[in-house]
């Protein structure tokens, strides 16, 4: 590799006329571009071309190089042969056969075989287990963790290609090369056939690594959606792991990995439920009770799953007349919000808590001058989860107030449902403020929180910025990246992608709120390149419903 000086990243046109490029986020792209009204291609990544593979001139330069000694040696040997004797001449063909088997051993190095360019598929590997395998600290490892466990490269087909889907994919958007799409969705079907085959094994339908590939596969919507379609693709293979997760009966659940995998496919089918207001399957809320009861302690990520649980059921008999009581709907409302607060604020271990910094910092993506670090984005999902369906109770319990003060004759005129009100109405503004808080973290302008065991808990204090590593980037325009091995973590804001949205959604939502929101999406969806982020901005810019539930 050879280094060729500190390349320009400006997008092609403005390299070809020479002109300076301000490299603005896209889709808008540069100003130049505007300006001349032309479709900004967009820009190089630095990485890819602050160095040159040599490795072909090199091996043609040897090769030339050889075949002239090759030449030379043969006209001496044909000089001296002339004048040498008999005996000579055999001891010379002897000399000169070595030097050619030396020749061929050459040439037919290992050395020579292989490019120090990583090629397409092994970066979107690297891409895919950056993003979503590795953690660098905190109490959880990763997002996909086990994969290096479960994965056997000789057998498990689906799984690698629905890896390297979802790892193009994302390189595709990063570097804005919409060609390596095509290559994506080839490994998008060929992971396709690769479960269609597993599905007909009775041995590989059980597999670890045949339930992750559905897994991995739902991502793959998400990162490359472009209408509201992905939304039902993204839900129908997640319904496709719920009854892959049945078919495999309850025997799963004695693993931490069957354990885990559980638990991430519950949760997003318990997110699709909500959406569609429709009940769990019966084995998911039979197995998570189960599960929890026999664990020994108290584990924050189970506790927060069996609350999501109870709300889905509640949710979904409110929606199809099952309760219909305003009473009990209230009731049932409050008593569930009080066990989440309980969790929240009782059961979750130091590792959990959070840090709230206050900046008087002006951006993009600082909401109200304050926001929240967590250890990593798993963590602050939960938290989000939990969030959202507080929010969705307390409108529940504001919703059905407002229809009894309307009523004729009217309900709830007792002083206590005022105050219900008022209160549902103020931990409403709390908690989306609070889901706001995360988007630093994210979307990578904040690093995790250093990890220290058994320190005091603060959450909801002003941070002591002692215990933040690095809070901010050098150029607090930009989120922390390295140019060399590529941008955000992809994890941060797919995680972050429906809690952001459903803020700006809400009733008490203003105007200002929603193009902090917009602002965020449509920055998530250019610097990661998950598409379905346009697609959630553009809904909530036109102010239309997603109609496909």
């Amino acid at each position: 590799m050879v280094y060729c000086g500190k390349p320009s990243g400006g997008c092609h046109p403005c390299r070809q006329r020479k002109t300076r490029c301000d490299q603005r986020a896209l889709p808008e792209g540069c100003t130049q571009c505007e300006r001349a009204k032309r479709t900004c291609p967009g820009y190089r990544m630095i990485g890819d071309v602050i160095f040159r593979n040599e490795s072909e001139n090199v091996k043609r330069k040897a090769k030339a190089k050889e075949a002239r000694s090759a030449a030379k040696l043969e006209a001496s040997r044909s000089l001296v042969t002339c004048s040498a004797s008999p005996s000579e001449e055999a001891h010379m063909h002897d000399a000169s056969s070595d030097d050619g088997l030396e020749i061929v051993r050459q040439i037919s190095s290992p050395i020579s075989e292989f490019s120090l360019a990583p090629n397409i598929e092994e970066r979107a590997a690297a891409f895919f287990v950056t993003n979503y395998v590795i953690n660098a600290s905190g109490p959880t490892k990763g997002y996909l963790d086990y994969v290096s466990t479960i994965c056997d490269p000789d057998e498990d087909v689906g799984l690698l290609s629905a890896m390297k889907a979802v790892g193009i994919a994302g390189v595709a958007h990063t570097a804005n090369a919409p060609s390596l799409l095509n290559n994506a969705r080839y490994h998008y079907v060929k992971a396709l056939a690769g479960m269609n085959s597993a599905l007909k094994s009775p041995t590989l339908v059980k597999k670890d690594s045949t339930l992750t590939a559905i897994m991995i596969l739902s991502i793959y919507e998400t990162v490359t959606g472009s209408n509201q379609k992905s939304i039902v693709d993204w839900a129908e293979h997640v319904k496709g792991a719920g009854a892959l997760l049945k078919l495999r009966g309850k025997e799963q659940l004695a693993t931490p990995i069957g354990r885990k995998m559980f638990i991430q496919i519950a949760s997003s089918l318990m997110i699709s439920c909500i959406q569609r207001d429709a009940p769990l399957p019966k084995f998911i809320i039979d197995w998570t009770t189960e599960m929890r009861e026999a664990l020994p302690g108290p584990e924050p990520a189970l506790l927060s799953q069996h609350a999501m649980m109870i709300f889905t059921q509640f949710r979904a008999a409110v929606h199809s007349g099952k309760i219909s009581d305003p009473e009990e709907i209230v009731s049932r409302a409050l008593e569930l919000d009080r066990y989440i607060e309980n969790i929240f604020t009782n059961k979750i271990p130091s590792d959990w808590e959070y840090e709230t910094v206050y900046t008087d910092l002006k951006t993009d993506f600082i909401w109200n001058g304050r926001y929240h670090v967590y250890y990593d984005y798993w963590i602050s999902q939960i938290w989000n989860g939990m969030r959202s369906i507080r929010i969705m109770l307390n409108e529940t319990i504001r919703n059905t107030l407002l229809k009894g003060f309307s009523a004729k004759p009217p309900q709830f005129t007792g002083p206590e449902h005022t105050t219900q009100f008022q209160r549902s109405t103020d931990l409403l503004y709390e908690l989306q403020a609070d889901i706001l808080a995360t988007v630093p973290q994210h979307l990578g302008y904040v690093t995790s929180r250093c990890f220290r065991k058994n320190e005091a808990s603060n959450k909801g204090k002003s941070s002591d910025k002692s215990l933040i590593c690095m809070p901010w980037a050098t150029d607090l325009r930009q989120p922390f990246h390295n140019e060399m091995n590529g941008l955000v973590r992809m994890s941060g804001p797919y995680f972050l992608l429906w809690p952001l949205w459903y803020t700006g959604i809400l009733d008490i939502s203003t105007d200002e709120l929603k193009k902090f929101v917009i602002t965020n999406l449509r920055s998530m969806a250019g610097k990661t390149g998950i598409r379905q982020a346009l697609v959630l901005a553009e809904v909530l810019e036109t102010k239309t419903d997603i109609t496909v539930w």
